[in-house]
């Protein structure tokens, strides 16, 4: 899948990259959506220059929306082909919701 991507910290035009990185899986609690839309803000060119510094790669896309393709164990409250919005697991995950498909915990 696509998704847009840093492996180092500074300016977002220096360090934001658009690579094909592995489907993400969802773990216990978690769904996969494929996204329709992603909104990028302040808090996104934040995390590109260090904010909440966390293991490389990061992915960026706070704010998602998009239709549910895959459920993990647990969940009961959303299915495959729900639509959705919320903001996805940036921190478990090389990538967040600037990407073909996002991780969100329910």
């Amino acid at each position: 899948m696509r998704t847009l991507h840093f492996h180092r910290y500074g300016e977002p035009a220096d360090v934001l990259c658009l690579e094909e990185t592995a489907v993400p899986t969802p773990k216990a609690n978690q769904i996969r959506v494929r996204v329709h839309a992603c909104g990028l803000n302040p808090a996104d060119w934040a995390l590109c220059q260090g904010f909440m510094a966390a293991t490389l790669p990061r992915g960026i896309g706070l704010d998602v929306s998009g239709t549910v393709d895959a459920v993990g164990e647990g969940v009961e409250s959303v299915g495959i082909g729900d639509l959705v919005f919320g903001v996805p697991d940036f921190m478990g995950y090389p990538t967040a919701g600037a990407s073909d498909y996002a991780i969100l915990a329910v």
